[in-house]
C-alpha cells in the first residue's frame, strides 16, 4: 500500500512537470491530430506553450522575426493605437436581445388578456380559490373588474 501511494506521487509529480513543457499541435495528411514537443518539418504546427493555453495562436520564435511591427513607420513615432470604444456598438447585440425578449413577452401577455376576457364572457360563473385555499365563485363585481383588467390588458399590450 506505502509502496503504491509513493508510485502515485512520484507520477503525479512526473505528469504535472511534463505538462509545464511546450508542444506542438497539428493535423496531418490523414485528418489525424497530433501533439509532440518538437516541431515537425512537414506540417504547420501550434506551438502551444505554458503560458499561451491550448487554442490561442502563438508566433513561433522565427514567425515573429517576420511579423509586421504594428505601428512603426522608418523615421516617424509609432502611431498610437486607439483606445475609443463606441459604447453604442458594443451594447447593440444586448440591445436587440433583451428588445426581442420584451416583444416576446408583450406577446405573451396579449394571449393571456384574450384567454382571459373569452373566459369571463364565456362562462357565467366562474371559480376561484380564496386567501384560505377554499374554492368560490367571482361576484358580480369581481367579474366585472377582472373583465376590465382583461380590457386594459389587450389594450396595452395587443397593441402594434
Amino acid at each position: 500500500m506505502k509502496n503504491s501511494v509513493c508510485f502515485m506521487l512520484l507520477l503525479l509529480t512526473a505528469v504535472n512537470a511534463y505538462s509545464d513543457d511546450d508542444y506542438y499541435v497539428w493535423v496531418d495528411n490523414n485528418g489525424v491530430t497530433n501533439y509532440a514537443q518538437k516541431n515537425p518539418r512537414d506540417y504547420p504546427a501550434e506551438r502551444v506553450t505554458a503560458t499561451g493555453r491550448f487554442g490561442a495562436k502563438t508566433l513561433l520564435d522565427s514567425e515573429q522575426s517576420q511579423a509586421p511591427n504594428r505601428g512603426s513607420r522608418p523615421g516617424l513615432p509609432p502611431e498610437p493605437i486607439s483606445t475609443e470604444v463606441d459604447p453604442d456598438k458594443l451594447i447593440a447585440e444586448d440591445r436587440d436581445r433583451i428588445a426581442g425578449q420584451i416583444a416576446a413577452q408583450k406577446r405573451s401577455n396579449c394571449e393571456i388578456g384574450k384567454k382571459n376576457l373569452v373566459n369571463l364572457e364565456t362562462y357565467p360563473r366562474i371559480m376561484v380559490k380564496d386567501d384560505n385555499g377554499e374554492d368560490r365563485l367571482l361576484t358580480a363585481e369581481e367579474k366585472t373588474a377582472k373583465i376590465e383588467t382583461a380590457r386594459q390588458t389587450i389594450r396595452e399590450y395587443c397593441s402594434g
